[in-house]
């Protein structure tokens, strides 16, 4: 490691980071229509009994509960003739308890119901304080319907003011939720390599995100920066043949998508010194994705992007670059101009790539694309380095400028639902309400929990 690697490492911390876009929870039809099967008691109600054969009514499903641990708090229910109030979780099977964990966690004590569609008779459910938990199977449910309408398309529309109020609340929750996460990734990993890993995932879009995780592991940024400081010169075709090299584009499969035989030989010739040299091989796991894609969100495309964001910020490291910004004075506007030279302006050969010269690009992301990256990476990074650190100055400015930057790219699932409420998507005007409309979906529409809606009271009668 050389001095100046050794000094970033120091400064931004000894810890580490997984990666910075969380996951989106995979819900099936079923599991989305057994929430709200339960919360509406669309299930027969006769002669109910567990699955140890006790006696139960329902009195009250509860609440949605929008934190970690059961899916529904402060339910009521009778068992024989004794009332219990509590928690109630939901799972399609009964195994699912166990292979959740809940079990093992604290959160889950409270518990007083499992409700599954799928049941095990000889499954004992406990809790990590040793109660039993009995469980409740859900027979004949008329919601198991996957192509059941929402209740907002009977609406007659939603009053803008009310929606921003309920969007900008849950833009919050979700900011906040993925600054902890990162925080608590930032405990186990290098913060540099989580920085470049997580920059990696939001430039292969949804189709190469999982391929650009494992390029990053391949290629950690430590061992590249040590590539780039034993080469004094062409460090950006260096990089290239680097990571064209590893990700397999360098083989002939990928020949149609070159429009200079030359420079692929060029870039082949390198790679194989570069691979002898730092023991790097081509990767045959990668799954790369071309079809449904425009070409300049074709993997091509972005592994340009990402080499020149590389090679426009060496020496220095991207993360702790970033983490200088947002301890200045700077404005969000100077902050913001500040990540379109590193992360969009392109430098060098570019608009006539070989890679891509049937189909120029203009720039190295767009400007959706450079919102969300602000959103989903550098925000919740720096407020999670101020957090550790204790710069409060840091997680305040990462707070506010997060709420204020340009609209990012609105998916079409939260295009659908501003259809429903008769809501011109123009209205989301910056990508603090996108990510607001994206977290509400998660919580209510995916799931179906229409009664719940925070959105009834702002519907115009």
């Amino acid at each position: 490691m050389n001095t100046n690697q050794k000094g970033i490492k120091k400064a931004l911390l000894n810890c580490n980071v997984s990666q910075v876009l969380e996951s989106r929870p995979f819900f099936i039809w079923k599991e989305k229509s057994l929430y709200s099967c339960w919360l509406n008691h669309s299930f027969p109600q006769e002669h109910l009994r567990t699955l140890q054969g006790n006696k139960i009514s329902i009195l009250s499903s509860g609440k949605r509960n929008e934190l970690e641990g059961p899916d529904f708090s402060d339910a009521l229910i009778l068992i024989d003739d004794q009332f219990f109030r509590g928690d109630v979780e939901i799972h399609l099977e009964s195994k699912n308890w166990y292979i959740h964990k809940h079990h093992e966690d604290p959160v889950y004590n409270s518990t007083i119901l499992h409700v599954v569609l799928k049941g095990d008779p000889n499954l004992k459910i406990t809790t990590q304080d040793g109660k039993s938990v009995p469980t409740l199977v859900l027979l004949n449910c008329k919601e198991l319907d996957e192509n059941e309408s929402f209740r907002c398309e009977e609406w007659k529309g939603v009053k803008w003011i009310g929606l921003c109020e309920v969007l900008m609340n849950y833009s919050q929750i979700r900011f906040q939720r993925k600054c902890l996460t990162v925080q608590s990734d930032l405990m186990q990993i290098d913060p540099e390599q989580y920085f470049y890993k997580g920059l990696s995932e939001v430039l292969g879009y949804s189709r190469n995100r999982e391929a650009f995780k494992s390029l990053a592991d391949k290629l950690p940024i430590s061992m590249v920066y040590d590539i780039l400081s034993d080469n004094d010169s062409e460090k950006l075709i260096i990089l290239e043949s680097l990571y064209f090299g590893t990700a397999g584009f360098l083989n002939s499969n990928y020949q149609r998508f070159v429009s200079d035989s030359k420079y692929l030989d060029g870039l082949k010739e390198k790679w194989c010194r570069l691979s002898r040299e730092f023991d790097v091989e081509i990767d045959k796991s990668f799954r790369w994705h071309f079809a449904g894609s425009r070409p300049v969100n074709h993997p091509t495309y972005r592994i340009a992007a990402l080499v020149q964001i590389i090679y426009k910020m060496f020496p220095d490291f991207p993360g702790q670059l970033w983490i200088n910004q947002m301890g200045s004075e700077r404005s969000l506007d100077e902050v913001i101009q500040w990540t379109r030279s590193y992360f969009q302006q392109p430098c060098g050969m570019w608009k006539n790539h070989p890679f891509f010269a049937f189909h120029p690009a203009r720039l190295l992301i767009g400007n959706a694309r450079l919102m969300d990256i602000c959103t989903n990476l550098l925000f919740p990074f720096s407020w999670a380095i101020g957090s550790i650190k204790k710069k409060e100055k840091i997680m305040t400015r990462s707070t506010e400028f997060a709420k204020k930057i340009g609209k990012g790219e609105i998916p079409s699932s939260v295009q659908k639902m501003l259809s429903r409420l008769s809501i011109p998507s123009s209205k989301l005007s910056t990508n603090c309400l996108i990510q607001g409309a994206i977290e509400f979906l998660r919580r209510f529409c995916d799931l179906k929990l229409c009664k719940l809606c925070p959105l009834e009271q702002h519907v115009y009668k």
